[in-house]
């Protein structure tokens, strides 16, 4: 790992962000297993991360012989302070897609592991632990949240549908509302809710 010369700033940041950021857990399904899409992952960082003066940059680059990729991620804080680490790892080999298709599932793969691992945070189900140790998705298998907060979804998905109906979201801005809801992208739904209360209009 490489850092700037001080990083108490910084560090002291990190702990303000572990202590309010929670696990993420499986909403998407790959080759025999279950995980948290990137998406989920960047946008609830940008949720946390600006609070504490913390950003992250991942810069992709091209292996030796193309047979891997690699991917610097740094995390960066605004008295310029930073830390960062490298990894290099193997295209696997795809049926039906191409080189530069295989090395941008590659460096998707491996952008979801750098950010889970540098902020603390859980995205994947454990494949060695027992099944019964893991948390209960909803009966649709998506969750953005804790097991215990299908309430509050609840409550956050009638207050976006009052909205909706009110046309107080309409056109793009219902659709993007939609698509949290259909996911339980909780952050989401919040982010919407916030600013849906910032228009002072009554549903």
């Amino acid at each position: 790992m490489k850092q700037s010369e001080t990083v108490k700033e910084l560090a002291e940041a990190l702990v303000q962000v572990q202590t309010e950021i929670n696990n993420l857990y499986p909403s998407s399904k790959g080759y025999g297993y279950d995980y948290v899409p990137l998406n989920i992952i960047i946008d609830m960082l940008k949720t946390v991360l600006p609070k504490y003066n913390l950003a992250y940059i991942q810069l992709p680059y091209g292996g030796q012989s193309g047979t891997t990729v690699g991917l610097t991620t740094r995390i960066i804080h605004k008295s310029g302070e930073w830390l960062e680490e490298t990894a290099e790892f193997p295209v696997t080999d795809m049926k039906g897609v191409n080189a530069t298709q295989k090395a941008g599932a590659a460096i998707t793969y491996f952008r979801r592991y750098a950010l889970l691992s540098a902020f603390g945070i859980t995205g994947d189900k454990d494949v060695d632990a027992n099944d019964k140790a893991f948390p209960p998705s909803p009966s649709n298998g998506q969750n953005n949240g804790t097991p215990n907060n299908q309430e509050e979804i609840k409550k956050m998905k009638d207050a976006l549908l009052d909205y909706i109906n009110s046309e107080v979201l309409s056109g793009p801005g219902a659709d993007k509302a939609k698509s949290y809801m259909d996911r339980n992208d909780i952050s989401g739904m919040k982010r919407t809710l916030d600013w849906c209360k910032s228009q002072k209009k009554v549903s």
